[in-house]
């Protein structure tokens, strides 16, 4: 009985202390709020407007906690639409071209039960659409859509990117994953998270502790710490892993592919420029080769060339430290 009473004088009292700092902080924070109980969930429109879309050259998105959305729209207008917690500050400005939505996650709750708030910035664009966008978040996450035209600049702290096509991109996520379509120039970057593409004309791909998968690469640089990289088809491609695999399914152009502890592994390799494959702890095999010289060596391991044309112009240089070297 007693045990009993005293626990439940210890929760009176941090529940009295609950409401006195919530009500204090509130008094005096300006811009931040903190409520005692949520149930439930919620659905709250804090902000819609359309804007002409001549008028506008560039769009901004700045969130904390929101996920954010670009979407084709219906009409020939640019329409906002940002849901959150009601009383939350949403914040427009058009200057000079320039239309900045600014949303601040101010509300956290102190206990809540079954809890549920759409938070969502979503914009609506015409499918012409041709401008850059940018966009910033904490631990939302991103997703544009189908925008063959477009230019981006996404970045997101703990959040997921999901991109369509575009013209042009810099995506950055530091524990989320990239996914995107075709672009015609990409630079990414994931330090806990894989990047996933489609095809992409030029790019420039780094996760630390995630995989690299892209269908087809005309030009590029990949770079996996720990994570392996898989690609379909490549033309002039340089690859460095730490401790991951690299695995071409072609090759036609050059190469210049680096792994630590992983090994090297090529389907088809048909190269107009002299290359280069190096590996540390691992093996090396090219499938099928086109007619030139390959200068295998390594330190213990099996090396293993047919037809190999030292009359060649052009030579593939492959060095292994403790791997098997295998050129069909």
């Amino acid at each position: 009985m007693k045990k009993g009473v005293v626990i439940l004088l210890i929760l009176v009292a941090i529940l009295f202390i609950a409401i006195v700092v919530i009500t204090v902080f509130n008094m005096i924070s300006k811009n931040f709020k903190i409520s005692f109980l949520a149930f439930g969930y919620k659905e709250n429109l804090l902000f819609e407007k359309t804007y002409d879309l001549n008028s506008i050259e560039n769009i901004e998105v700045l969130a904390s906690c929101s996920n954010v959305k670009f979407m084709q729209g219906s009409s020939d207008k640019i329409k906002v639409s940002v849901y959150g917690i009601e009383d939350e500050r949403v914040i427009d400005s058009l200057d000079n071209g320039k239309l900045q939505i600014q949303k601040e996650n101010t509300t956290v709750y102190f206990i809540s039960l079954f809890f549920g708030n759409k938070d969502e910035i979503i914009v609506e664009l015409p499918n012409n659409y041709c401008h850059e966008i940018c966009i910033n978040t904490s631990s939302g996450n991103i997703e544009v859509a189908n925008f063959p035209s477009i230019s981006t600049q996404l970045k997101t702290t703990a959040g997921n990117i999901t991109c369509g096509d575009m013209k042009s991109g810099v995506l950055s996520s530091t524990s989320g994953n990239i996914r995107m379509q075709n672009a015609n120039e990409i630079t990414a970057n994931s330090s806990a998270g894989n990047i996933v593409a489609g095809n992409l004309s030029k790019a420039n791909l780094s996760t630390t502790s995630g995989k690299v998968v892209v269908a087809e690469l005309l030009e590029g640089n990949i770079h996996s710490t720990a994570g392996n990289i898989k690609v379909g088809k490549a033309n002039l491609v340089t690859a460095q892993s730490t401790s991951g695999t690299i695995h071409f399914d072609e090759i036609s152009d050059f190469c210049d592919l680096t792994s630590k502890s992983g090994s090297v592994k090529i389907g088809s390799f048909s190269a107009s420029k002299s290359s280069h494959i190096k590996t540390t702890s691992g093996s090396v095999k090219i499938e099928n080769c086109s007619d030139i010289y390959v200068d295998a060596t390594n330190k213990t391991g099996s090396i293993k060339i047919q037809h190999n044309n030292q009359e060649s112009d052009i030579t593939l240089k492959i060095e292994t430290t403790a791997g098997s070297i295998r050129i069909d």
